[in-house]
C-alpha cells in the first residue's frame, strides 16, 4: 500500500513540476502579416439593387476585426414607402477591376425616409479596395394587423 501511495505521490508531483515550467512558456501565436492600405482614398462607392434606398457613399469605412475578418461600416437611408428588410451585399474590386472579396449583411424594418448604420461582414480582402459596389435588395417587411 505505501508502495502504491508513494508512486502516485511521485506521479503527482511530477505532473505538478511540469505544469509549473510550462507556465513561463514563449509559444508564438502567428499574427497576421502587415500589408498595404485597406482601401483607396478616394474610394468609389455604387449602389444597385432592387430596393429604393441609397448609400452614403461617404459614411463607408472598412476595417479587420480581431479574428481578421473584415467589416464595412455605412449607413443607408430609405427611399420606401413602407417598412423594409434589406440585404446588402458589396463586392469589392482592386485597381485593376479584378474582385478582391465581399461583404455581406442588412437591416431589418428600415423605416420610410431614416437613415440606419449598418455592419456588414466577410473574408478579409486579397489587395486593395478602390471601389464597392452595393447590391440592395429588399422583402417588405410584415405588417401587424388586427384580427376582427
Amino acid at each position: 500500500m505505501r508502495r502504491v501511495r508513494r508512486a502516485l505521490e511521485g506521479t503527482l508531483i511530477a505532473g505538478f513540476i511540469g505544469m509549473v515550467a510550462a507556465c513561463g512558456s514563449t509559444t508564438q501565436i502567428p499574427q497576421a502579416p502587415v500589408t498595404g492600405p485597406l482601401s483607396a482614398s478616394p474610394l468609389a462607392v455604387n449602389t444597385t439593387g432592387n430596393a429604393a434606398a441609397s448609400i452614403d457613399p461617404r459614411s463607408v469605412t472598412f476595417g479587420i476585426d480581431g479574428s481578421g475578418s473584415l467589416v464595412a461600416h455605412l449607413t443607408i437611408t430609405s427611399g420606401a414607402a413602407n417598412n423594409e428588410t434589406v440585404t446588402i451585399r458589396g463586392s469589392l474590386l482592386d485597381d485593376t477591376g479584378k474582385p478582391i472579396g465581399d461583404v455581406t449583411g442588412g437591416a431589418i424594418n428600415l423605416n420610410p425616409g431614416t437613415s440606419q448604420d449598418v455592419e456588414l461582414t466577410g473574408p478579409a480582402p486579397n489587395g486593395t479596395i478602390v471601389s464597392v459596389t452595393f447590391e440592395v435588395s429588399t422583402q417588405p417587411s410584415p405588417t401587424a394587423t388586427a384580427k376582427v
